[in-house]
């Protein structure tokens, strides 16, 4: 990162493959928060959140590899749209970067979230949409209201608990808004395996 005002927030969520020996050497805007087990997503963000200050909330997953402007290109989005309290990035499938792997979270009447375009060719996207919801693999949050909201409900473990924060958000009177030029390469399921017995028992219940 090249900004200096940032306090990035490392949560090793119970890791067993030594990932925190292989960092290089970390400036005082980084802490490293060992959690001793696996607490899952939503209760690692939330712990992460507990750490900082800052007014704006930035969720990145281990598999996700942001452009280099990344970051900057989220603030100068909440600075263009300070009525909105999410903002999604545009996610690049990692294994094949001319596939989007999502573009954020939609949510059908049934209950069924979905994330948008995945697995579609890369195509030309307006510089600014709302969507439902942002993935939370890579996404921004207002801290003022994911805190009066209770952050990510810790019943779901991982998976969908960012469609429903941002349900909650959006029955609130708040709304989402994806950044185009937000964008990062996803692996997507990296830690749990691809239709895994876990992540598909995850992916189910949560629904």
């Amino acid at each position: 990162f090249s900004r200096k005002d940032v306090e990035v927030v490392l949560v090793d969520n119970g890791s067993t493959d030594d990932s925190l020996g292989s960092l290089a050497d970390l400036d005082d805007r980084f802490q490293i928060l060992e959690l001793g087990e696996n607490l899952g997503f939503a209760a690692a963000n939330n712990r992460a959140a507990d750490a900082a200050s800052a007014p704006w909330l930035v969720t990145l997953n281990p598999d996700a590899f942001p452009d280099p402007d990344w970051l900057e290109t989220l603030l100068a989005a909440a600075d263009r749209f300070p009525d909105i309290a999410m903002f999604g990035s545009t996610q690049i499938s990692d294994a094949d970067p001319n596939r989007f792997d999502g573009t954020g979270d939609g949510y059908f009447f049934t209950g069924f979230p979905w994330r948008g375009n995945h697995g579609r060719a890369v195509t030309a996207l307006p510089a600014f949409a709302e969507t439902f919801s942002p993935c939370a693999a890579a996404a921004m949050w207002r801290r003022q209201v994911y805190e009066a909201a209770g952050g990510f409900d810790e019943r779901f473990f991982c998976y969908c608990e960012d469609v429903d924060l941002a349900f909650r958000l959006r029955l609130g009177g708040e709304r989402c808004v994806q950044v185009a030029a937000a964008r990062v390469r996803h692996v997507g399921s990296a830690s749990t395996g691809d239709r895994s017995p876990f992540s598909l028992y995850h992916g189910a219940r949560n629904r």
